[in-house]
């Protein structure tokens, strides 16, 4: 059951400016719903509100995805959810991406999810600094995460790079290895293998 506005507002005005918060007690706090937040070396940080466009390209892709997965019993693909990067046991990390895939006989634990996603996916947010997503990325690496795909949407991105996809190997670079555009096609490679799909799939908003 969600917790009454009052509860909610009252637990955010409850962090502590100057607190270094473990996993345990950020995933207890009862923040504002209507954002996401995420625990960087134990500061807690308020991540800009998804635009509809955002949800709307999250949905495109979690739709065609989670339905190949599924069909094919290959593992789970999740919505938006907190992941403990276990980077420092003294400053603790919990991000948040977009969506993930996890390959079938992995462990998904009932709160801060611990598993090493096979597959992560962002949406560009327009309200993110420069640097935030390189910062995430540095993490995702050190996590051991590999294959990531930071969407750019078109009214939620910089311009010159609206309606791309950049495809990161972590585990090779923290520079994209492709960049594709409106032609190309999102490719499960060896993670998610035969998944395809058309890039200009992704912003198509038509019910």
């Amino acid at each position: 059951m969600a917790l009454p506005i009052k509860t909610i507002k009252q637990a955010e005005a409850e962090i502590e400016e100057g607190k270094f918060y473990t996993t345990e007690e950020f995933m207890r706090l009862s923040l504002d719903p209507g954002y996401r937040y995420e625990l960087v070396r134990g500061v807690i940080k308020k991540l800009s509100h998804p635009g509809g466009e955002h949800m709307l390209v999250v949905d495109n892709l979690y739709g065609e995805i989670r339905n190949y997965v599924r069909a094919r019993g290959l593992g789970r693909v999740l919505p938006p959810g907190s992941f403990d990067l276990k980077l420092d046991p003294t400053r603790s990390t919990v991000r948040s991406p977009d969506l993930t895939f996890i390959a079938k006989g992995k462990t998904i634990d009932k709160s801060a999810v611990i598993a090493i996603p096979d597959l992560a996916v962002e949406v560009y947010s327009i309200n993110h600094r420069p640097g935030d997503y390189a910062d995430k990325f540095e993490d995702y690496q050190k996590a051991g995460w590999d294959l990531v795909w930071l969407i750019y949407s078109p009214n939620s991105s910089p311009k010159k790079k609206a309606n791309k996809v950049e495809v990161y190997r972590l585990r090779q670079s923290l520079q994209p290895l492709r960049v594709l555009t409106l032609g190309d096609k999102l490719d499960g490679e060896e993670v998610v293998p035969g998944f395809i799909m058309p890039v200009a799939d992704l912003f198509e908003y038509e019910s």
